[in-house]
């Protein structure tokens, strides 16, 4: 539930409060749990479960916390699971009408959607590329299978007539091997950040491609402090970024172009119920880093 915690009570139905609610499973019994979703088979599971994660029949996605198993610097499983969320993927139809009429009212503007966690970001970028896919070519690059909802080949989300799926690529490699071999109008791929990516971007630049994407950014601040999105907005790859708002997927709350970010000049352009500047203008932003 959006913005609330939930309990499981005593009869299967949700509550508020934790109390009579189900006690936490053991240890034994979240084992058991990690088994069964392995299909009792962890050892083939291991390139998944390297990034702590499995995804499930229908797309939807299991992560684990536990203890790491860590080889030559890098984790290579994980052993004693003490915890398993459950990300249910699911597709809004509508969920991009708001991005379309913001940023999307000429043709296709190559645009970064930010947003915090659980801003519904990618329930966003599936729709987009459903819509999109109608009129373009679109590949979407999807390391972890979030946007296609794929299971052993099978794809579960709806993403269009004209979208080709590079299932579990790393996002620079399926941007090179997208620009190489499919020929698309538009390239779109989730959570952006690594230097790897910025120059995948930068090479896409010379084809003739447009990008979408998302990374992980509450504010303009946000955005404009981590250097690997510095270098994504200065490719010139992208003419807008579209501030999320909230967790209710495809709710905009701005929309800024690359060059307010980078200098810092994000004053507040929309409707706010506080009447004020929600981030400040570049004298503000300037301040606040210089601090």
């Amino acid at each position: 539930t959006q913005n609330e915690v939930w309990f499981v009570g005593g009869k299967g139905k949700t509550q508020k409060s934790v109390d009579e609610s189900l006690p936490c499973l053991s240890l034994e019994q979240i084992q058991s749990a990690f088994n069964s979703i392995c299909g009792y088979s962890v050892h083939s599971h291991q390139q998944e479960l390297e990034k702590g994660y499995l995804t499930l029949f229908g797309g939807h996605r299991a992560g684990f916390c536990g203890t790491a198993v860590v080889k030559d610097g890098k984790v290579c499983s994980l052993r004693n699971v003490s915890s398993i969320n459950l990300r249910i993927a699911r597709s809004i139809p509508g969920a991009a009408d708001e991005l379309f009429d913001k940023c999307f009212t000429e043709g296709f503007c190559p645009t970064i959607i930010a947003g915090a966690p659980l801003s519904g970001k990618t329930t966003l970028l599936r729709d987009c590329v459903r819509r999109l896919a109608e009129n373009h070519k679109v590949a979407a690059v999807d390391e972890r299978g979030e946007i296609g909802g794929v299971y052993r080949g099978e794809r579960y989300c709806d993403l269009g007539v004209m979208c080709d799926l590079l299932d579990g690529y790393p996002k620079g490699q399926g941007i090179e091997t997208a620009l190489r071999v499919l020929s698309p109008d538009i390239i779109v791929f989730d959570e952006a950040g690594s230097e790897e990516e910025c120059r995948a971007v930068c090479q896409g630049l010379c084809s003739g491609v447009k990008f979408l994407t998302t990374v992980h950014a509450g504010s303009p601040q946000e955005l404009a402090a981590r250097g690997q999105i510095r270098m994504l907005l200065r490719t010139g790859a992208f003419k807008k970024v579209a501030l999320l708002e909230g967790r209710e997927p495809g709710k905009i709350k701005a929309v800024y172009s690359p060059e307010e970010i980078l200098n810092g000049q994000t004053t507040w352009r929309g409707n706010d119920n506080s009447g004020g500047n929600d981030y400040g203008t570049d004298a503000a932003y300037k301040g606040e880093k210089q601090a």
